[in-house]
């Protein structure tokens, strides 16, 4: 069965029915979120709860179809956008709130796991990474690709996004909310393990019609 922060939250404290909000946007970056994507939360900071809030891009500054590193967002460009997301939530946020900054992924997890397998369309998924990057239609460049050196390159570039939280951590405090950091690529590293423990096939955790979504 499926299990999610609301649900956990409204076990604990059935006054949280039905305040959720998500407001995520398959594909967006940092730079949407900071100049439209996080105006559209509803908060009222005199008479509204306070919020948990999550920051999640999970792969998006690194993953374009375009074939070039320099369609990577830049860690600079990160930070000033988080932190002007950030600066605007503390205008929105009720007092005592909380954001959780959750790490871009480490990427590589999905080649090493469904390289060699069959495609539902009948061949391996990294005929099918060459094939979009091929057409330059691939979701994620970076990491759906036959090349080892992309691939660590782009999760590098990850890694270096990822610093930014916590340099922004280090060097900001906010008036109506803490902040905290969660590693994605950690856990995800985690959930493999317990998965494989029971002896099941880490595939079965990925998507297989685009094996690229967990």
């Amino acid at each position: 069965p499926m299990e999610s922060m609301y649900q956990k939250m409204v076990n604990r404290n059935r006054c949280n029915h039905r305040d959720f909000q998500n407001i995520g946007v398959n594909g967006a970056r940092v730079g949407a979120i900071a100049s439209s994507i996080s105006k559209s939360m509803a908060r009222d900071q005199a008479t509204d709860q306070p919020a948990i809030v999550f920051h999640a891009l999970i792969g998006n500054d690194v993953c374009t179809p375009h074939p070039s590193y320099d369609h990577f967002t830049k860690p600079d460009e990160f930070y000033n956008s988080v932190l002007e997301t950030m600066t605007y939530l503390d205008t929105k946020l009720p007092p005592n709130s909380f954001v959780v900054f959750v790490g871009l992924v480490d990427g590589r997890i999905l080649f090493n796991t469904m390289h060699d397998l069959l495609h539902p369309i009948g061949v391996t998924y990294a005929n099918v990474y060459d094939y979009l990057n091929c057409l330059q239609i691939n979701p994620c460049w970076g990491w759906l690709n036959t090349n080892e050196t992309v691939r660590n390159a782009t999760s590098e570039h990850a890694e270096l996004l990822n610093s930014m939280y916590t340099k922004l951590m280090a060097e900001h405090t906010f008036k109506n909310f803490r902040t905290s950091y969660i590693s994605f690529a950690q856990l995800m590293s985690e959930v493999i393990a317990d998965w494989s423990a029971q002896g099941k096939p880490v595939s079965d955790l990925i998507e297989p019609a685009d094996g690229f979504h967990p």
